[in-house]
């Protein structure tokens, strides 16, 4: 049990970080996206934003083990 909560802090901890780079993203998209060519918004949505929900997913099907 007690690898399961370490997952799913884990996994809270990702999400809040694609949270907190989505939030710096969309104010300026260069700071999180620095290795891309092209830099805006909308990628940062899509990088971000999946990965938000991959999160939010991946903790609560852990929380139903």
């Amino acid at each position: 049990m007690h690898t399961i909560a370490a997952l799913i802090l884990l996994c809270k901890a990702g999400f809040y970080t694609c949270l907190l780079g989505m939030i710096v993203g969309l104010y300026q998209p260069w700071l999180v996206l620095w290795w891309l060519d092209r830099q805006n918004r909308k990628t940062v949505l899509k990088a971000y934003g999946t990965g938000a929900i991959a999160f939010v997913l991946l903790t609560s099907f852990l929380a139903m083990i």
